[in-house]
């Protein structure tokens, strides 16, 4: 475990995003394998650093939404390596991906409730308001990808 105060660096460690960019440069070159679980988030502006400093030869990306708002999804070959598996949800329903349903539960507020809820309602991001919100639609559909876990190259 790395981050929260904790610095107990192991043959399988596990780190936030945030405690890898902290410690990367002193702790990077003892790896051989790195997994980058929510692998979109790296191309950020300082998140792509922590890959960088890095070593491990061989890394793995997993994201089910490599696509970005600001088209940068590009970097990801250079971060982690090319993808080497990916799914079209249409592909997955009911083989590999458990088949979902929406069920509405209405919840009913009293007049006070209602008004002490409003100013938290109203800047609370809805889908499809912004880029980045949730539960935006891409044309392709939802699906998930594996890149990299392949030697990368230090050139």
């Amino acid at each position: 475990m790395l981050g929260d105060g904790r610095r107990e660096v192991w043959p399988i460690t596990v780190t936030t995003y945030d405690s890898a960019y902290i410690h990367m440069k002193e702790i990077g070159k003892g790896f051989r394998l790195v997994v980058f679980d929510e692998a979109h988030h790296l191309p950020g502006p300082t998140l792509h650093e922590s890959a960088l400093d890095c070593l491990a030869p061989r890394r793995l990306g997993l994201t089910a939404t490599p696509e970005r708002a600001d088209q940068q999804e590009r970097l990801l070959a250079a971060l982690i390596g090319p993808f080497v598996f990916r799914e079209d949800i249409a592909e997955a329903k009911g083989r590999t991906l458990a088949d979902d349903s929406l069920v509405r539960v209405p919840i009913y507020l009293g007049a006070e409730e209602q008004a002490s809820s409003r100013p938290a309602r109203s800047s609370a991001p809805t889908a499809g308001s912004s880029p980045s919100s949730i539960g935006r639609r891409r044309s392709s559909g939802w699906w998930k990808t594996s890149c990299g876990c392949t030697p990368r190259s230090r050139a």
